[in-house]
């Protein structure tokens, strides 16, 4: 029975995996299109509203909680401003001025970063597995075409 469920979890996670990949790839190019069509942050707007729009109906039940605290939705806007609004901001900057195969070159070193950050100021240690999974995004990164 383990190695059933085991098999069938893998399989979920690989689906996962290539579902995540596919969406990421979709909004860099969505994002660089973008952010060559349209002035200052108006994608970064635009792309927001989307994702409270298609959020919202999950938020509604607990809407009273966050709405009545003062200090909750204080929190809660400044996680917004410094998770969302400025790195997109940012990502919307940079994808005006390089191309998406640049940024995505850029993007997949970031796990790579995060994992020094968190060896430096955490004390983290990857794995086994994850040191080899982030040699293989650095060789993908190193052997890639740049023409």
């Amino acid at each position: 029975f383990r190695r059933v469920l085991f098999r069938s979890h893998s399989a979920i996670g690989l689906v996962f995996i290539f579902l995540a990949a596919a969406l990421w790839s979709g909004y860099i190019v969505l994002g660089a299109r973008l952010a060559q069509r349209l002035h200052g942050t108006s994608a970064l707007g635009f792309g927001l509203m989307v994702g409270l729009v298609l959020a919202s109906p999950f938020g509604l039940t607990n809407a009273h909680r966050i709405l009545s605290s003062p200090h909750v939705l204080l929190l809660g806007l400044g996680v917004g401003v410094l998770s969302s609004a400025i790195p997109y901001g940012i990502d919307q900057s940079v994808l005006r001025r390089i191309s998406m195969r640049r940024f995505a070159v850029l993007q997949a070193l970031l796990p790579v970063v995060a994992t020094i950050i968190g060896v430096v100021a955490l004390d983290q240690r990857p794995s086994g597995l994850e040191a080899v999974g982030i040699a293989l995004v650095v060789a993908g990164v190193a052997t890639q075409d740049r023409s």
